[in-house]
């Protein structure tokens, strides 16, 4: 997968890639359960926020959403934290050695129905942004509203969004 950023640090126009794999066979006018597979991210702060804004996307899309796992036609699962980290560094004449950290933050969303046999995958989404915030505080609305941005998608397809990031926001 190749996540690219645009410019230098200082830069506010960011790469966001986006991968969704759908076979267009959701029926949204059926039940959903959704949580997380992860429990740093059932514990993490944004949780909250993130799980309403994917409630609001559900809802939207005419799904009716279930507490109970077992009367759910559909399960639907997100995660979402740093990917990976790569430090750049750059040698400059001026002022000696400077070190860079770019961060991979990632969110994902999958959605499992019932079949005969168990479980089969029916949607599968995916963002990324590689940038300098250390935190994915400045960055997690970017991949919310990106993730579900069009839900859901009746076709399969790979993009590229460009985000406006200040720096101050990290």
């Amino acid at each position: 997968m190749l996540v690219l950023i645009s410019g230098c640090a200082t830069s506010t126009r960011v790469s966001l890639y986006k991968s969704v794999e759908s076979d267009g066979s959701l029926a949204s006018d059926s039940a959903l359960w959704m949580g997380t597979r992860s429990a740093a991210v059932q514990s993490a702060d944004q949780y909250q926020q993130l799980f309403s804004t994917l409630q609001d996307a559900f809802r939207q899309a005419g799904f009716d959403l279930v507490e109970d796992k077992s009367e759910a036609r559909y399960q639907a699962y997100f995660w979402f934290g740093k990917r990976r980290e790569r430090r750049e560094q750059f040698s400059n004449v001026t002022d000696g050695m400077n070190i860079t950290t770019e961060y991979t933050w990632a969110m994902t969303l999958e959605i499992l129905s019932k079949e005969e046999w168990g479980l089969g995958e029916r949607y599968s989404a995916e963002v990324e942004m590689a940038i300098w915030c250390p935190s994915i505080d400045s960055v997690v609305v970017h991949l919310a509203d990106q993730l579900v941005a069009d839900f859901p998608a009746a076709n399969s397809y790979e993009d590229l969004e460009l985000v406006q990031i200040f720096p101050s926001d990290c």
